[in-house]
């Protein structure tokens, strides 16, 4: 009953199988580099935990001096300071805090301060109201970076500048 059919012989079965082996494997792989290689393209994306690790600021120091100072007086005065990135991270912004006896004044400043560049705030143009505040015992710098999009502060890179004296 079965004899007048016929079967595909045993090499070409064995080629149609590598051949459906074959085009599963590019496909499975297509997907896989997909997932994978936009991971992976470029700089490697970093969490901005990561980032802020790559932070380094510090005041500047000139002759062992550190570069922040305060001067004029009652709501006239002003502070000074130098800042240096020597991190691998570009910095887009910094919270400035200043603690005084009787209070305190925080501001943002936007300033680029690019990998291993200097940030010259020496102009006498951030105030301060010593009538407001008292004399400053502390200066407090958070660094902002950009993580994904969006800015990011990295709380555990600030810098803490204490003994500040007067222009």
């Amino acid at each position: 009953m079965f004899s007048s059919k016929k079967g595909v012989s045993p090499l070409v079965a064995t080629i149609l199988l590598i051949a459906f082996a074959i085009a599963l494997g590019a496909v499975v792989m297509s997907y896989g580099s997909a997932y994978y290689g936009s991971k992976q393209v470029g700089a490697v994306v970093t969490s901005p935990i990561e980032q802020c690790a790559n932070v380094v600021l510090r005041v500047y120091e000139i002759a062992g001096k550190q570069q922040a100072c305060h001067g004029g007086e009652g709501k006239n005065g002003f502070i000074n300071f130098m800042l240096d990135n020597q991190g691998t991270v570009d910095i887009e912004e910094m919270l400035v805090t200043i603690i005084g006896a009787r209070g305190s004044e925080e501001f943002k400043l936007n300033p680029f301060i690019g990998q291993g560049t200097l940030f010259d705030k020496r102009d006498r143009t951030t105030n301060y109201n010593f009538d407001k505040n008292g004399i400053i015992v502390k200066m407090q710098f958070r660094p902002y970076i950009r993580s994904v999009g969006k800015t990011q502060v990295c709380t555990d890179k600030q810098v803490l500048v204490e003994n500040i004296e007067h222009c």
